[in-house]
């Protein structure tokens, strides 16, 4: 499953998964990196891939949280206008 989890994560694809998929393949390479049934340099690779994933899972969370504070002010200007209309 290890060497087929490594080949099959290509920088390309990576970069189109969802966050619940980024955390999926991170915890396939877990349980591959601590089964120790793999081959020192495929757990290079693993590691390699791991350290994509977790990057690109914080850039997603980045953007997620700087989206919730736009729509949060977005929200409190809302009310803030309808406070003011009803005064």
């Amino acid at each position: 499953m290890s060497e087929k989890l490594s080949k099959i994560l290509t920088d390309e694809q990576i970069e189109k998964m969802t966050f619940k998929e980024i955390i999926e393949a991170i915890e396939e390479i877990k349980k591959a990196l601590y089964s120790n049934e793999v081959e020192v340099e495929m757990q290079l690779e693993l590691y390699s891939k791991a350290i994509k994933l977790i990057s690109k899972g914080r850039e997603k969370l980045a953007y997620i949280k700087s989206e919730k504070e736009r729509i949060d002010a977005e929200y409190e200007s809302f009310v803030k206008k309808l406070e003011e209309s009803e005064s």
